[in-house]
């Protein structure tokens, strides 16, 4: 998954201004991001190994 890291900052630093220059503590808010799935090769099985033996 690759998250939408500068929607996030900007949002969170938006809040933290909006705080900042009401003077308030700001209501809890739910903000909804989209992440993008990311298909790569490493997201496959595990490839199988021999067992080690001790």
């Amino acid at each position: 998954m690759r998250q939408p890291v500068r929607p996030i900052a900007e949002a969170a630093v938006s809040a933290l201004l909006r705080a900042i220059s009401d003077g308030t503590t700001p209501d809890p808010t739910e903000v909804l991001f989209h992440p993008d799935l990311v298909i790569r090769r490493s997201t496959g099985p595990a490839p199988s190994r021999p067992a080690i033996h001790a």
